[in-house]
């Protein structure tokens, strides 16, 4: 009714993996009415086995690495996130880890 067609969720835990029970649950009981999109600590090394375990038919993950910051200039009392985070790099989309998760859920289908 709020028109939204699928959650993400880790299944309240740290890391998908972990989430495991609760996201078996949530797949069941949406029953094809909602997708259910386990998230958070997706790897290439684990990707098939949260697919299989959960039921799901999709996953996300950031498959992402860090990369050095752009910025050319940076004051020390003003912050560009929380207070302490590294400012001198930033996350990107890492094109082999995505081809490495591809490949991992690719051999179960």
């Amino acid at each position: 009714e709020l028109g939204c067609n699928r959650i993400l969720t880790s299944g309240q835990q740290s890391t998908a993996v972990e989430g495991i029970p609760l996201l078996t649950s949530l797949v069941k009981q949406a029953d094809g009415r909602i997708i259910i999109i386990p998230g958070c600590g997706v790897t290439a090394s684990n990707a098939a086995h949260i697919l299989q375990a959960t039921g799901a038919t999709e996953i996300h993950a950031s498959a992402s690495t860090m990369v050095p910051s752009l910025m050319k200039f940076s004051r020390s009392d003003v912050y560009m996130g929380a207070k302490g985070a590294d400012e001198d790099h930033r996350k990107v989309t890492d094109a082999q880890a995505v081809a490495d998760i591809l490949k991992a859920i690719n051999s179960i289908a």
